[in-house]
């Protein structure tokens, strides 16, 4: 039995399946160095066996999948890092701020697949496995991003996230091939193994062989640029920075009395 191995983490990327995606958020600054973030995400995420170079039998089990992912999200940031001048001119009309954020999320994805001849397919239909899993699921993101304000209410930034789940199929892969009626979609999509290009043997490739890392479950990632306009509260720390940063509008008089 066969077990396809898997490089760690960020070393099992393929740039040529990233994507551009976008999304919207909110974000609350509860204190000096705390905030408080709500997003909602728009995630496309793939893969296909084809492009693995130094690993044959990935190569040989020829999956190709895309997938979906909606994700609503809430989150604390801590800002470690804080630079009131940014450029040190005096003026005060960019600052900027590094900070680390994690949180909880909730996401609903969607897998479908690819067969040379046949297009793309749905593949939690299929239960390519024997599974039927939710495509409702949980994750963690955790990351660090930046922000830099300009004139006060521009702000322009960047962050790296990254999300652990609780799910294995984000791939539609994850235990062993199971047997299913022949010329069936769930066969088609389940073992598109193509002997001609192969290098390892089809019995690796049967029923109870492994067709996916059952022992990890699956990461995403993304890296992202922000704008958002800055709508100023009236909360104490912000009154305080104004005041530090800009100067006080009133002017205290001092008067000397004559005898």
């Amino acid at each position: 039995m066969l077990f396809r191995s898997q490089r760690e983490f960020l070393y099992d990327m393929k740039p040529r399946m990233t994507k551009i995606d976008g999304g919207l958020f909110y974000r609350y600054r509860y204190r000096e160095n705390l905030g408080l973030n709500v997003g909602l995400n728009y995630l496309r995420i793939g893969g296909a066996d084809s492009l693995t170079k130094e690993n044959d039998p990935r190569r040989d089990r020829n999956l190709i999948f895309k997938n979906q992912i909606i994700e609503l999200s809430g989150r604390a940031e801590y800002y470690f890092f804080s630079m009131n001048d940014l450029g040190g001119r005096g003026r005060y009309q960019m600052d900027l701020k590094a900070f680390f954020f994690g949180g909880v999320a909730g996401f609903f994805h969607d897998p479908i697949g690819y067969v040379e001849g046949y297009g793309w397919e749905r593949l939690h239909p299929l239960s390519t496995e024997g599974v039927k899993y939710s495509r409702i699921q949980i994750s963690i993101p955790t990351g660090v991003g930046m922000f830099i304000t300009y004139k006060r209410n521009h702000r322009f930034g960047w962050e790296f996230n990254v999300r652990k789940t609780f799910t294995d199929y984000l791939d539609d892969a994850k235990g062993f091939y199971i047997s299913h009626p022949e010329g069936s979609l769930a066969s088609i999509y389940a073992n598109p193994y193509n002997e001609d290009n192969a290098t390892i043997n089809k019995e690796n490739y049967f029923e109870g062989s492994p067709r996916g890392n059952h022992v990890d479950d699956d990461w995403y990632l993304s890296s992202v640029f922000t704008y958002s306009y800055v709508m100023r509260g009236k909360s104490n720390f912000v009154r305080k920075k104004l005041k530090y940063t800009y100067g006080s509008s009133k002017r205290k008089k001092r008067t000397k009395a004559k005898f």
